[in-house]
């Protein structure tokens, strides 16, 4: 049993019976090959002699009370493809995977493009100005209708990723230059511009499409021809990837579109020949090169499975491997009204055991969409020139797990995980988690809603674990993340006096949210572990009462990737490893202290940072200068108007090799004795390089307005 607020269906198969938390009471339940939906005015029978629901009718009731009530449509699972009609929606009955299928009109959507980050995370973009979507707010631009925020400059194309990094293709509005890439900086809300390609002939962007940080890819015209582009990071830049096993090359092949999932699968749309009419192949990239894709459909009138015309595929959209959907044109009604069908793209086997990739009808009129990895997916009606929310959609077929994060800020489940050790179902939505202490409950793959109550007991993780936008942490308890990660929806925290313990490697991936550190409040790594904190904030780092971060054996380890540390006291590292990935800041006006023996690494393209009035303080007991490891000349170690303290009697000053050491603004480098007077001894000194090698020299770069001033010895001993 589940309750449902108003226009929100439950999807499942073989489940007996929903309620609806409206004024009156509304049921649904299924009954034989029947889904009787019903309140106590009237009820709608949607009844099945086919492999899909049809036949809607209302009856024993006033039709109108009904409609007051439903706004969806539900349709399930079937391979005859039957076109049914309930309050002006259309949908296609072939939905090849088990689950129902929802979609309703979204108030106010009129925007000429839409795209869908993280949970809950969704751009539109209209009349040259970017608006934010708030399913549960009020638009504050009173010429629109709810809810739609404007927060910026429009773009002529844009895409956001799952982690909520957002990309964009500008048309020259608001002085913005034309065709080029830009990325939102949402602490600013604003636009910053990424340089250009090298290619020689690189003449403007056309579309970009982003999977997160790490899979931004975008097309650009080069010499004529519409290549594919790969952002490298801020060192490699745009890296061109249009290389692959191209039949029709030779005819001028050209990248027409690209989908990008959140979970790294990438495919596209080329087009060939000499037009007007051009013919197109759908084509993935398997890590290296393109390969075309051998595809079939699904005719939606015969229902028969065959080869898809050569100018009929339209656009891509992909939210991760299990949904990828594309437009087709419609064979009926493309020729009078230009219209395009969306497709939903699975798998089957030939007759030989080889693998065809299969378009199934799913709704009609479709000409732009965009897939959430989470499950979500937008359409644009071309017809009504409006767009729809699809739920149900990202039904993964092999493992029937269900993808639905953006229901969840609406969803309320009348239903708490039975406290004690339980093994959950394959998909889980939680109200909450309570546990007993030393209680375990199994996650394969799920959502909490809020609150967290460990009580002490343990989360093993089989899947990702995602959090709503108010979830929080009520009691700490044990994580067992088995490298699974566990994805914010909001900012959230960890109450004063309590504690999260990883037992296995585990991931927490904050969606650049803050993760406040109540005062007392710890993070513990068990021997042998790795906690990798990435796309976060963490706030109130200290060991003022105890130490926020205890690493319980020299092997634990700490990844941050892509993390600001804000002490609101002095922090000492004592034992364990840490890891430095992309870009980690450390702020306040505290120390880091480092005193453990092992070493830690910033790697490739990692920079370490410290910020305005902080201090990083290096003194290991074991007398080592050399724990601080740069993987090569791109791992940097940055201080701006910020402190390095190395003391002599310690850890025998530090020794800096192999990477790029950034000093901008008043730094001081601070090298002094036990007692406190300067140190005199070049062996240990403050050095910079190993006086042996040169592939062992230490770049330094002192950035306009930098001035440094050194108490003991600063040590310059590149070759």
């Amino acid at each position: 049993m589940a309750k449902i607020k108003k226009n929100i269906l439950v999807f499942g198969l073989g489940l007996l019976s929903f309620s609806v938390s409206v004024d009156s009471k509304i049921t649904f339940s299924q009954v034989n090959s029947s889904l009787v939906i019903s309140d106590t005015l009237s009820q709608i029978n949607i009844n099945s002699t086919l492999p899909g629901w049809k036949n809607s009718s209302i009856v024993n009731g006033a039709a109108d009370d009904a409609k007051d009530d439903f706004d969806f449509f539900a349709v399930q699972g079937g391979s005859v493809a039957e076109e049914f009609i309930f309050e002006g929606k259309r949908a296609l009955g072939s939905i090849a995977q088990t689950g129902f299928l929802y979609y309703d009109k979204v108030t106010g959507s009129t925007m000429d493009q839409i795209t869908i980050g993280g949970a809950g995370e969704i751009w539109g973009s209209q009349d040259s100005y970017l608006y934010k979507y708030d399913v549960n707010g009020y638009s504050q631009d009173e010429n629109m209708e709810f809810p739609w925020h404007p927060v910026g400059i429009g773009m002529l194309n844009f895409s956001a990723g799952r982690d909520g990094t957002l990309w964009g293709i500008s048309d020259g509005s608001g002085g913005l230059s034309v065709n080029k890439a830009y990325q939102w900086e949402s602490d600013k809300n604003d636009w910053k511009k990424v340089r250009d390609p090298h290619d020689v002939g690189f003449s403007g962007f056309a579309q970009i499409e982003v999977g997160d940080i790490d899979n931004v890819w975008a097309l650009g015209v080069v010499s004529g021809l519409v290549n594919v582009f790969r952002w490298g990071g801020a060192s490699l830049g745009w890296v061109n990837k249009s290389v692959g096993s191209f039949p029709n090359y030779y005819d001028s092949e050209s990248f027409q579109t690209l989908g990008v999932g959140g979970d790294g699968v990438v495919y596209g749309v080329t087009f060939y020949g000499a037009g007007p009419t051009y013919d197109r192949d759908l084509v993935k990239w398997d890590g290296d090169t393109w390969n075309v894709v051998p595809l079939k459909i699904v005719n939606r009138i015969s229902g028969e499975i065959e080869t898809i015309g050569t100018e009929d595929l339209g656009n891509i959209a992909v939210g991760e491997i299990e949904s990828v959907w594309a437009t087709v044109k419609d064979p009926i009604y493309y020729d009078s009204l230009g219209v395009y069908n969306a497709h939903r793209l699975t798998t089957t086997l030939d007759s030989g055991g080889s693998t065809v990739y299969v378009l199934r009808p799913q709704l009609p009129a479709v000409d732009k969409m965009d897939i959430g990895f989470y499950g979500e997916v937008w359409m644009h009606d071309s017809l009504k020139e409006i767009w729809y929310r699809l739920f149900g959609g990202a039904v993964r077929s092999a493992t029937n797990y269900l993808s639905l994060v953006p229901l969840f800020e609406q969803l309320d489940p009348d239903y708490e995980f039975p406290k004690g050790s339980n093994k959950s179902s394959p998909f889980t939505i939680f109200k909450s988690i309570n546990l007993d202490t030393g209680s375990i409950i199994y996650i394969p793959i799920g959502y909490v809603a809020s609150p967290m109550n460990l009580n002490g007991g343990l989360i093993s993780l089989q899947g990702d674990l995602h959090m709503s936008s108010t979830t929080y942490i009520k009691t700490g308890g044990r994580i067992d993340g088995n490298g699974y990660a566990m994805i914010l929806g909001g900012n959230m925290g960890l109450p004063p006096g309590e504690y999260l313990k990883f037992v296995s490697d585990t991931i927490l991936d904050g969606r650049n949210k803050d993760f406040v550190l109540g005062n007392g409040a710890q993070l513990i790594v068990d021997s042998g572990v790795t906690l990798t904190l990435k796309n976060i904030i963490l706030k109130n780092v200290n060991d003022l009462t105890v130490s926020s971060f205890v690493m319980t054996g020299t092997d634990s380890n700490i990844a941050f990737k892509n993390v600001k540390i804000a002490l609101s006291g002095n922090y000492t590292f004592t034992q364990g490893h840490l890891f430095i990935h992309d870009d980690v800041v450390v702020t306040g006006t505290s120390k880091f202290i480092y005193e453990s023996n092992q070493e830690s690494y910033i790697d490739n393209d990692g920079c370490l940072s410290f910020d305005f009035d902080t201090t990083f303080c290096y003194k290991p007991t074991g007398l080592n200068r050399k724990l601080i490891v740069m993987t090569d000349v791109t791992s940097k170690l940055s201080f701006n108007g910020s402190r390095l303290e190395a003391p002599s009697e310690v850890a025998r000053g530090i020794e800096l090799t192999n990477g790029t050491l950034i000093l901008d603004n008043a730094v001081e480098f601070e090298n002094l004795t036990v007692s406190g007077t300067a140190n005199s001894l070049n062996n240990r000194a403050i050095t910079i390089g190993d006086g042996v090698s040169a592939s062992n020299n230490l770049d330094v770069y002192l950035l306009s307005g930098a001035t440094v001033n050194t108490e003991g010895v600063l040590d310059y001993n590149n070759v």
